[in-house]
């Protein structure tokens, strides 16, 4: 049986969340509680690459505490616990390749569990976590490593030693390729369970509209966009992290702010929403790149989301989804959707329906491992 680890990173705000949560420090009820959150997409591919009959496993190396029962479950030295959270930027650092395979920490922690398990694939989805050196020391004891990412790329040296790195942003596949490095495109995706779990039966749609996501200098469109859709649009939520209600507060807009949502309860929002609004950093470049597409859609919110080159290769303009060229045409375009329930209803089905068929991490998972089957030794 084929192996592979997945080794996943968590917001410091959803970690936070989830040690605030915690009602033990035992390794099973870490792993119960992400997998019931159903947070980042290294849960979501664990299930998926287990179905297709691999064996899988999620390390989470800067969420501490699970990492910490992990090491105590199997009889290892705690390790030091000052200034962990800055470990996993010991990568970045011009002599990390030394510090970060010496100390008994972030890194080290990670290279025991990765030589306890042997795996066939180490899947990285935080291509800042590692550097040559730990790449050099983890293939050791595994086979292929392979890099995900969907953001700005980190700097060359961290990118050395990976087999192949995959993207859902065509430059990024392009920029890597011709580094030298085996890259391809791998759409995100959706997370199916998230729509069987919900009580979809029985609910209303009580949100008209609803916003989800951050407000920083990589969004530099997101609060122009948010004050228009405010000023036509009175059932309008937004929901954020703290960068996103200081951005409102700023901009008198307060009052649509309802905080912040991680995991299952975004999904419940989605669910209960009548339109999602979506927006893309500059880092995509003018392509559809982010998870709140699939994350909408598949629960069933129409979505509305700015003009982005071959977006057709993912949702049919009109039909499945709606898209919008500036924030005042999306902020036109709401009362009138809100307005007209049938065509609402109907792109809104039609693109949840296309969102099932193929746009799921069950497709995506089925994608990837296609993909690994090229580079097998």
């Amino acid at each position: 049986m084929k192996k592979i680890l997945f080794l996943d990173s968590y917001y410091e705000g959803f970690i936070e969340y989830l040690s605030s949560e915690a009602n033990t420090s035992t390794l099973d009820d870490f792993r119960e509680q992400i997998l019931a959150k159903r947070f980042g997409t290294g849960i979501v591919f664990s299930d998926e690459f287990e179905r297709l009959g691999w064996k899988t496993e999620v390390v989470v190396p800067n969420f501490r505490d699970m990492q910490v029962a992990w090491r105590q479950q199997n009889d290892l030295v705690k390790p030091i616990m000052q200034g962990w959270k800055y470990g996993p930027r010991i990568a970045r650092l011009p002599f990390g390749n030394f510090f970060s395979t010496r100390i008994p920490h972030v890194h080290q922690t990670l290279i025991e569990q990765i030589r306890q398990m042997q795996p066939d694939i180490v899947f990285v989805q935080d291509l800042n976590f590692l550097n040559s050196g730990m790449i050099k020391k983890i293939k050791r004891n595994s086979g292929l490593v392979v890099g995900e990412i969907a953001s700005t790329l980190p700097p060359r040296r961290l990118l050395n030693g990976y087999d192949l790195i995959v993207s859902s942003l065509d430059p990024l596949v392009d920029e890597i390729s011709s580094m030298g490095i085996e890259s391809r495109w791998v759409p995100l995706g959706f997370d199916l369970k998230n729509w069987s779990n919900f009580d979809h039966e029985s609910n209303s749609r009580e949100i008209d509209v609803v916003f989800i996501g951050s407000i920083s200098s990589y969004q530099k469109s997101t609060l122009p966009l948010l004050a228009a859709i405010a000023s036509k649009v009175e059932n309008f939520s937004v929901y954020g992290p703290s960068s996103t209600r200081i951005a409102l507060a700023d901009a008198s807009l307060s009052h649509i702010y309802k905080g912040e949502l991680w995991g299952s309860e975004m999904y419940r929002i989605l669910g209960r929403s009548k339109i999602s609004v979506n927006r893309h950093a500059e880092v995509a470049q003018g392509f559809p790149n982010n998870m709140r597409m699939y994350e909408s859609t598949g629960m069933g919110a129409l979505l509305l989301t700015d003009a982005t080159k071959k977006l057709d290769r993912l949702f049919a303009e009109n039909d499945e989804v709606l898209t919008y060229s500036n924030p005042d045409e999306a902020a036109e375009m709401l009362p009138e959707i809100l307005k007209d329930v049938e065509r609402l209803k109907s792109i809104a089905i039609n693109g949840q329906r296309r969102t099932h068929a193929e746009h799921t991490y069950a497709n995506r998972a089925e994608r990837l491992q296609e993909i690994f089957s090229e580079f097998a030794p």
